[in-house]
């Protein structure tokens, strides 16, 4: 009974792992805006396509499609097209600086994003948390390079309901007076095999349309797997 419960404890955590190691609505790893200190193991990869729909000008909606990859064992590399930027598909980089030491480690990391954009490309510093294995909470500050630097904070959560029901939320700012209040849930097909990394998404993005500006409807497909 002994090696049965083991591999049913490793099944767990290995299901835990792949819940959040899906792209974001623009690129990285991340929750629904924010990246995150989560990091694809090396030879792991993520992929996914989301629909923007403005809410409040028919004229705006956007598209993302995305491509991440585990390169090495502590480096992440993504590429990243769409709507926005118009300008074409941009690198995107995630370096984790954690050991990853214990059940629940405080995990770091950096990276870069839209990378050779003209006024999209930012920088940023990262930290997630597991407060149990079901919930999670992340913070960092990101530099978005645009006519001058302009700096902001950023704060999420994610919180597993079930195994194959997700909800992510993370409030972020790009260095002015408002902040953009992000929610999303993610659900995982069950269908068979062939489905078992493919989640849903459904999101709102700038809920209470910080800024005067727009709100967005996004509906995506995401999927992981390994090399």
């Amino acid at each position: 009974m002994k090696p049965l419960f083991m591999l049913f404890f490793i099944a767990i955590l290995s299901l835990n792992h792949l819940s959040f190691a899906l792209p974001n609505i623009t690129g990285s790893t991340g929750l629904v805006n924010m990246p995150t200190a989560e990091i694809l193991n090396y030879k792991e990869y993520n992929l996914g396509i989301d629909y923007n729909l403005n809410l409040d000008d028919n004229d705006g909606s956007q598209y993302f499609y995305k491509l991440n990859v585990g390169a090495l064992d502590n480096m992440e590399l993504g590429f990243v097209g769409g709507t926005n930027p118009a300008e074409g598909v941009f690198l995107n980089f995630k370096w984790s600086l954690s050991s990853n030491t214990g059940r629940f480690p405080l995990k770091m990391a950096i990276g870069f994003e839209n990378l050779t954009s003209s006024d999209e490309s930012d920088f940023y510093i990262v930290t997630s948390k597991k407060i149990r294995s079901d919930l999670g909470i992340h913070g960092g500050f990101k530099a978005l390079f645009n006519e001058q630097v302009e700096v902001g904070f950023m704060a999420g959560a994610d919180y597993a309901y079930s195994e194959s029901l997700i909800f992510l939320g993370d409030l972020t700012n790009k260095g002015n007076n408002y902040y953009t209040i992000n929610v999303s849930g993610l659900y995982k097909l069950m269908l068979g095999e062939s489905t078992d990394n493919i989640y849903l998404r459904g999101s709102i993005q700038n809920l209470l349309r910080s800024g005067n500006n727009n709100s967005y409807f996004n509906l995506g497909i995401c999927y992981l797997n390994i090399l």
